[in-house]
């Protein structure tokens, strides 16, 4: 571990401070008692009670004198220190960056309280320094603690292993410092899911059935993914005299609202769990936990990465055969059986006692997550005079028939089924309606693609034509705008000059004919194969004439 690397070292804060205040305290009760004892042997106090005022008040000024030192001493001296964890066995937590951690609680406070520190030691008792993190920020704790949370040790980089914790408590201005310690086995665990199809986890509060656990939803806010993708995080433990022996991925279908918890005995008792890939076994020569070649020692297990993975051979460049075993990405083909719905997908780790049969231990983590590999329609059926008749797709087609208006409708598809029919879960919610957008463009024979502009309203490109929001997909009818198209406006480029230039793209003059295509483009949000979008695509030719009137006027409409 990079805590091995030569680093500056100190001595933990086992000397004390020298408390020169605390000193001079007990130098002053010490002469205070001396000369009140003085003053009592030599008799100075033998007609008690019958003194004088003066006596009576040097008497109890001396008294009150020395009860505040007493008090004082008393006072400073009242550090509280106290580590409860980590002791003996302590494991890992994932903090919200994803980084593993372990929380120190305990107790630093006092009547004359003013900060803390807390020094990690490893093994050979270095010092490990800058992994330490204190609530609020800064360089140490500057707010009283009890038994509460003292800090944070950052373990990326920490091995499985013995360390010390040392608190140390400052009390305000100078003054003797307390001291307290703990040592503790880390427990390197880093089971957890972060991403699902390259979109990351969210925390989304406590399970209803366990407060103490935590839902993760996919995407802000949830997002879709479909087709092969990946599941990264980490399915690992060592420490503690233990070792992962096997690790496996499995999802369960979820109702909406709060997801199941992904611990037995509850989620197990509402059905089976399928395989997202079969099960990894680790420990043995067929599935060693290090791929080996020379330099090179990678691990085969994962503690942040692609837990969608499998066993594999591999030759070492500079060994004969055979090949060695190691761990290669693969991903989860959600289309092939055609997932669409709410799944929970868990990691699903076992340890044991290293080079013991058992008792074999379980950790899970999981994460929510919509799939969705329901495919876009998109059909350009016909063109339509707007307020008129359909016209036939095979006939070549006149700007004429579009007067007076000059406007066409577009007659098609751009739709995109939700993934769950009401009332499993709202239509309209997200990311059950997860349509993206839809596009229009044309092409005239020898150019590119211009867009055809889509509106105005209720035609809009951000909704799906038609505007049903249901699984099935919705009967052919003419009422199925894509646009209306002002198709004369877009085309008539009015009479040829002379001499003769080419007209505006993509217009013609009037006379003259040319071949089209309106080529259809739609989008949905789901997140597909670990990055691209569902998206599909249509065509539409046709041939026109400008038929219109050289006598007539130029625009037309």
């Amino acid at each position: 571990m990079s805590t091995q690397n030569p680093q500056p070292t100190r001595q933990g804060p086992s000397e004390k401070v020298r408390d020169l205040p605390g000193c001079i305290k007990y130098i002053l009760l010490f002469f205070l008692i001396l000369l009140l004892l003085a003053e009592i042997y030599s008799g100075e106090f033998r007609k008690f009670p019958d003194w004088g005022w003066i006596i009576w008040v040097i008497l109890l000024v001396k008294l009150f004198l020395i009860a505040l030192l007493i008090w004082l001493i008393k006072v400073q001296r009242d550090l509280k220190c106290e580590i409860t964890d980590p002791k003996n066995c302590a494991k890992e937590e994932i903090d919200s960056n994803g980084n593993p951690v372990v929380i120190v609680k305990g107790t630093a406070s006092g009547a004359v309280f003013g900060h803390y520190t807390l020094d990690v030691y490893d093994s050979t008792t270095a010092l490990i320094p800058n992994v330490v993190s204190y609530p609020g920020g800064g360089a140490s704790g500057t707010a009283p603690v009890v038994n509460n949370e003292l800090g944070r040790i950052d373990t990326s980089d920490f091995d499985p292993g013995m360390y010390k914790v040392v608190l140390t408590v400052f009390p305000v201005g100078a003054g003797a410092t307390k001291t307290c310690q703990s040592f503790f086995d880390l427990l390197k665990a880093a089971v957890w899911i972060d991403k699902i199809g390259h979109v990351a986890a969210r925390d989304a509060g406590p399970y209803s059935a366990d407060p103490a656990e935590r839902i993760k939803l996919i995407g802000t806010p949830e997002t879709s993914v479909g087709g092969s993708i990946s599941v990264e995080g980490g399915a690992y433990v060592h420490g503690c005299g233990k070792r992962t022996s096997e690790y496996g991925l499995e999802f369960l279908e979820t109702a909406y609202g709060n997801p199941i918890m992904p611990e037995p005995p509850e989620p197990d008792a509402v059905g089976a769990w399928a395989p997202v890939i079969p099960p990894l076994p680790y420990g043995d020569p067929a599935h060693p936990y290090w791929w080996n070649c020379v330099f090179m020692h990678i691990p085969n297990y994962i503690t942040n990465g692609y837990l969608t993975r499998f066993w594999t051979t591999s030759q070492c460049w500079a060994s004969p055969p055979p090949p060695r075993p190691y761990t290669a990405q693969t991903s989860w083909n959600t289309l092939a059986p055609n997932l669409n719905g709410r799944y929970i997908v868990r990691v699903h780790e076992k340890h044991k006692p290293i080079g013991m049969p058992g008792p074999i231990e379980d950790l899970y983590d999981a994460a929510t997550v919509w799939l969705d590999n329901r495919q876009i329609v998109v059909n350009i059926r016909k063109l339509k005079i707007t307020g008129g008749g359909s016209l036939d797709v095979c006939q070549e087609l006149s700007l004429s028939a579009f007067l007076p208006s000059g406007k066409a409708d577009i007659i098609g598809h751009a739709w995109d089924p939700i993934i769950l029919d009401p009332p499993t879960v709202a239509a309209n919610a997200t990311p059950n309606d997860n349509f993206g957008s839809y596009s229009l463009q044309v092409k005239k024979d020898g150019g590119g693609y211009v867009p055809i502009p889509i509106g105005p309203a209720p035609i809009a490109s951000n909704v799906r034509a038609p505007n049903l929001l249901q699984v099935a997909t919705p009967p052919q009818v003419d009422t199925d705008v894509l646009t209306v198209w002002k198709i004369v406006l877009f085309l008539d480029a009015g009479n040829a000059p002379s001499p003769y230039v080419p007209p505006p793209y993509p217009k013609i003059y009037r006379g003259e004919r040319c071949a089209y295509n309106i080529h259809l483009h739609a989008t949905d949000t789901t997140v597909v194969n670990d990055g691209t979008t569902h998206n599909n695509d249509d065509d539409f030719p046709f041939c026109i004439v400008n038929d219109l009137s050289k006598d007539l006027p130029f625009p037309a409409v």
